[in-house]
């Protein structure tokens, strides 16, 4: 059993996603939590690129990959456990929502992990 949250979206503008790809970058470099690739292996970098924002925890306090994309997704998730980089995955889904009329945020924590 994990915590997990889940997402869909029409897909993002040039604008918007320019906006959230700042955000996540911003928010990686000014926090301790350690995020790396996708498979969480140890020093390694996101990816935050004008296709996708693609990144885990490291190590033992990886689970999932959190794979948001520019483009139309119709349903994704990202298993947390609640793990470090959950704060990580949370902001950028709020930030997501904010940037984005369409992006369509849930989570087994319920709507309020979402509010600021």
């Amino acid at each position: 059993m994990g915590y997990t949250h889940y997402w869909d979206h029409k897909g993002f503008t040039d604008e918007q996603w320019e906006k959230l790809v700042t955000f996540t970058q911003n928010l990686i470099s000014n926090t301790r939590v350690r995020i790396v690739n996708g498979s969480g292996d140890e020093g390694t970098s996101p990816e935050i690129n004008d296709r996708r924002i693609f990144l885990n925890g490291e190590e033992d306090e990886s689970c999932e990959t959190f794979n948001l994309t520019k483009d139309e997704q119709d349903f994704e998730f990202c298993k947390t456990r609640q793990y470090p980089y959950d704060g990580i995955v949370v902001a950028i889904m709020r930030e997501a929502m904010e940037i984005n009329p369409t992006f369509n945020p849930r989570s087994d924590g319920g709507m309020a992990v979402f509010r600021k």
